[in-house]
């Protein structure tokens, strides 16, 4: 996830994998993952092979992450941020906000 003027989503890894991977709006919020799955992030499977999904947008006051996936944040100089991890999680924030929040239940842990 990066900061930027507008909106983009870009996805790059197997074709056999990117063909499973759904975007879904929900009134402001960005909702990515797997196929025949209701939760964020939460359907990919360790079967699957890597794949690299960059978010640019404006602003980002609130993440959530549920499964085996790693983010990378940064740029974003907004006046908050939350983020929520569970599973196995891996999070690099390089931000800038007077108030930072983490939740993270598991083995999440942000680096």
């Amino acid at each position: 996830m990066r900061q930027g003027d507008s909106y983009k989503v870009e996805a790059a890894g197997r074709i056999e994998d990117l063909d499973k991977l759904r975007l879904d709006t929900n009134g402001d919020r960005l909702v990515v993952r797997q196929r025949g799955d209701n939760s964020l992030l939460s359907g990919f499977s360790f079967s699957s092979h890597p794949m690299l999904v960059t978010v640019t947008m404006p602003h980002l006051e609130r993440l959530n992450l549920s499964g085996a996936c790693q983010s990378d944040i940064s740029g974003f100089h907004d006046n908050s941020l939350r983020l929520e991890a569970s599973g196995a999680s891996t999070s690099r924030l390089n931000v800038t906000v007077p108030r930072l929040e983490l939740d993270l239940s598991g083995p999440a842990r942000p680096t």
